[in-house]
């Protein structure tokens, strides 16, 4: 998977549908006390069901969205995407610089 996937809301559309989704939904729930309750069977059919369900979802935004209206919606997901990544960046080295100054 190269870089330049997530420069667009398009690229990541195509990564979700390419399995991306999994990743996400994995990275998300596995943070969620909610999800850790469920037994084993649950979390199984959700790590199956909600990752397919984004992709179904995004393949059929990149077949039946216009290619404009992906773009003028594009910038906006590139501010929460910084936004997001700031956010975890500053969590990590909040983390890193606590362990560092005990």
């Amino acid at each position: 998977m190269g870089e330049e996937k997530f420069q667009d809301l398009g690229g990541f559309l195509i990564w979700l549908t390419g399995g991306g989704g999994a990743i996400l939904v994995s990275f998300l729930f596995e943070r969620w006390d909610w999800f850790q309750a469920q037994t084993a069977k649950v979390k199984q059919f959700l790590m199956i069901v909600i990752p397919s369900l984004l992709g179904v979802g995004a393949l059929a935004i990149t077949t039946f969205v216009p290619p404009e209206i992906i773009a003028q919606i594009s910038p906006y997901f590139m501010v929460l995407v910084t936004v997001i990544t700031y956010v975890l960046g500053t969590k990590a080295f909040h983390i890193f610089d606590k362990k560092n100054s005990e």
